[in-house]
Formats: C-alpha cells, sequence, structure tokens
C-alpha cells in the first residue's frame, strides 16, 4: 500500500508543481535625452517634437513577468497612465536560447494592435520590437541599465535614450527558469 501511495505521489507531483507561481520584474527608466528626425521635401530636420507621448525627464516603467502563460512584457508611461509595448510570449514562441540569451517571436494576444513581435531576453539584454518600435536596454553596471527606444512614425522617427534602476530585479531569475524549462524540452 505503501509503495502504491508513494508511486501515486511521484506521478502527481509534476503535474500538481507545474502551477508554478508569476515571478514579477520592473525598472524604471528616466528618458534623459529625446530628439525627432523629420524629413520633408527629401532634407532632414531634426526637433526635440514629442507627439503626445513620453518626453525628456520623464519615466517609463519597465515590466516582465513569467508563468503559465509564457513571458510578459510591456512598458508604461506613468504620466500619461498608458501602456505600449505590451506582449505575451508563450514557450512556443521561443525559437533560440544561448547562454546569456532567449529569443522569442510571436503573435500578440491583443486584437487591437499589430500583432507582430520580438523579444531577446538575457541576463544582460533585453530587446523588444513591434511594427512601430523598438526598445534595447542593457545591463552596464549590476542593476543598472540604460538604453535607447525608437518609434518609426511614417515621416519621423522619435529616439529616446533611457537611463534605468531596477525597482524589482527578476532578470537573472526568470532567465534561469526559461533555461531550465527549454532543457527540459530538449
Amino acid at each position: 500500500m505503501q509503495k502504491l501511495f508513494l508511486t501515486l505521489v511521484l506521478i502527481l507531483l509534476p503535474l500538481v508543481s507545474s502551477a508554478e507561481e508569476l515571478i514579477e520584474g520592473s525598472m524604471n527608466c528616466e528618458v534623459t535625452y529625446q530628439i525627432t528626425l523629420n524629413t520633408n521635401d527629401g532634407k532632414p530636420q531634426i526637433s526635440e517634437h514629442n507627439i503626445d507621448r513620453y518626453k525628456k525627464g520623464d519615466f517609463l516603467v519597465v515590466k516582465y513577468s513569467f508563468g503559465q502563460l509564457g513571458l510578459h512584457f510591456e512598458v508604461n508611461d506613468k504620466i500619461r497612465k498608458r501602456t505600449f509595448n505590451q506582449h505575451t510570449f508563450g514557450l512556443s514562441d521561443l525559437v533560440s536560447i544561448s547562454d546569456s540569451l532567449s529569443m522569442f517571436v510571436g503573435r500578440n494576444m491583443r486584437m487591437d494592435a499589430l500583432s507582430e513581435g520580438a523579444l531577446t531576453f538575457g541576463k544582460n539584454f533585453i530587446r523588444y520590437s513591434d511594427f512601430f518600435s523598438q526598445l534595447r536596454i542593457s545591463r552596464y553596471y549590476k542593476g543598472d541599465w540604460g538604453g535607447t527606444v525608437i518609434n518609426d512614425w511614417g515621416p519621423y522617427v522619435e529616439m529616446s535614450s533611457l537611463d534605468c534602476r531596477p525597482i524589482n530585479d527578476k532578470v537573472d531569475k526568470i532567465f534561469d527558469v526559461i533555461d531550465a524549462k527549454q532543457k527540459v524540452l530538449q
């Protein structure tokens, strides 16, 4: 009877433990510089114009989480209370992984947005791109990150630099979980 119980526990344990906890991380990013490049009659025009979005001195919150649905990524404009660059990638969207980077390509679960997106998520580098924008940030010292956001709005391109500090640093933990899951699937 004890052997039967032990065997049953060993069989059911992976099913019970698969309901893993959500791991959530975030970082606060200050927009330290911003420039807009416009082309008018084939000639470049540079300005500090922005299009009712974040601007120099504003703070963006980069949020990332990993749970049963996969890896979720979003950027929030705290001042204007807007969320953009939001995407959830399932493990089936994982196309490659190396010692320090995992790459996801997938369709957005939101039906109201252009739905293609790609995310490279690593211990020292995060890059997200969709139809209109690219966000690239890299770790340069412990929890300090820096990077750029490029928004392509047709006739003009808006470029911003970011200086980021962790609110809740879970990058390494999430990457390690993704890496372990990928190794089990191989």
